[in-house]
């Protein structure tokens, strides 16, 4: 099984990538292209070789780890209470900015139809402006239950564990990449070009909530460093 081995997906037609190989003057180089442009059925190549891939990878490993590192510090020296606290001021500040933007596009189908009535807008303008208003009134929706749904967790869940730290933590010293380090780590690295590609981890909306913590955490502090300054 190859390093990367089902984890290399092409950005544009989201199939894996494949693994080939060339000798040059005695030296061998390796390199990724989408199989559905090696099967010829459309696509381009994306033509990437496997060591920008190593590259990318292990130094984002690199920084992923470092930033979780630091988070936690932060969230731990402040206390559970303090990052719970935090996180729901968080979540709070997003619903309530979900639910704004719910109600705006709930008001503008609203003033829309009734600008029909009033013929300011004809009926096929009313229709198409209707239906993109549908659509991002449908997704707002959809996000606000999905917060919601978060929220309802975060209140009902006691003391924060985060177990998947220690599978970040345990490569703190990583100096290269193995088949191990990948499947613990990764969960798709997508390649839209040469010199252009995504890293996508495992546990990413975890990372994200404690990182954003973290920092309003940091922020906080900042302020409050301040006022007692000042005072």
């Amino acid at each position: 099984v190859y390093l990367f081995s089902g984890f290399v997906r092409c950005g544009d037609c989201g199939e894996n990538m494949v693994k080939r190989s060339t000798t040059k003057k005695g030296k061998k180089y390796c390199y990724y292209h989408c199989s559905t442009y090696k099967n010829k059925e459309g696509c381009s190549s994306h033509l990437i070789s496997e060591k920008m891939i190593y590259d990318v990878v292990l130094d984002s490993v690199k920084k992923q780890i470092a930033l979780l590192t630091e988070a936690e510090k932060i969230i731990k020296k402040n206390g559970m209470d303090t990052y719970k606290k935090v996180e729901s001021r968080s979540l709070e500040q997003q619903l309530m900015a979900l639910y704004e933007e719910v109600e705006r596009y709930k008001d503008l189908k609203t003033r829309l139809y009734q600008d029909m009535l009033d013929n300011i807008v004809t009926r096929e303008e009313y229709h198409e402006y209707n239906q993109r208003f549908s659509d991002k009134l449908h997704n707002a929706e959809e996000a606000k239950r999905e917060l919601e749904k978060k929220k309802e967790k975060a209140v009902v869940e006691g003391k924060r564990e985060h177990p998947w730290i220690e599978d970040f933590k345990s490569y703190q010293n990583i100096t290269q990449l193995d088949r191990k380090a990948v499947v613990t780590l990764i969960d798709k690295i997508i390649v839209y070009g040469k010199d252009r590609l995504e890293i996508q981890f495992k546990y990413a909306d975890e990372i994200q909530e404690m990182t954003e913590v973290a920092q309003n955490i940091r922020e906080i502090e900042e302020k409050e460093g301040r006022f007692k300054c000042g005072a």
